[in-house]
């Protein structure tokens, strides 16, 4: 992508060239690299596992990072329930979504037949029927081709 990019063409990024930029940094991503990541963004606070380079922060300075998120004078519960009371959606019952599929189908309905009416559909028969009468009207009339010039 950088190549071309330097060199002035247009690169563009499909879904099977995104796959395989996915693919290759997961397998090019060393499992220390994902851990240390892991633990300076603070999910992980123990650093007993041998195989696991630490950062350079101590543990008081990652302690020292959320300290003022959560107020001393909140409960944790109370904390993590704040939000359960605000709906974030209204209440919908299966009357009403029954009535709205209803809705829906007669909106559907209506305009079926709203096209029906503006252009009737012509069966084949009646097609043959219109040409056999356009060709009798050309084999009788003498000026039959300036007649239908128009056409």
């Amino acid at each position: 992508m950088l190549l071309c990019i330097e060199s002035g063409k247009q690169y563009e990024v499909s879904l099977l060239s995104a796959i395989h930029m996915l693919t290759y940094v997961w397998n090019n991503t060393l499992p220390e690299v994902v851990a240390n990541y892991f633990r300076h963004c603070g999910f992980v606070h123990n650093t007993a596992d041998p195989g696991v380079v630490a950062d350079e922060e101590t543990g008081g300075e990652q302690g020292g990072r959320y300290v003022n998120i959560m107020p001393a004078d909140v409960p944790l519960g109370d904390y993590f329930t704040i939000d359960s009371d605000v709906a974030v959606a209204g209440t919908v019952n299966d009357s009403d979504i029954v009535a709205e599929v209803l809705d829906s189908e007669r909106e559907l309905v209506d305009e079926d037949v709203s096209d029906a009416d503006e252009h009737p559909c012509h069966t084949m028969t009646e097609a043959a029927h219109a040409l056999a009468i356009l060709e009798d009207i050309c084999m009788l009339s003498s000026n039959s081709v300036h007649g239908l010039s128009p056409l």
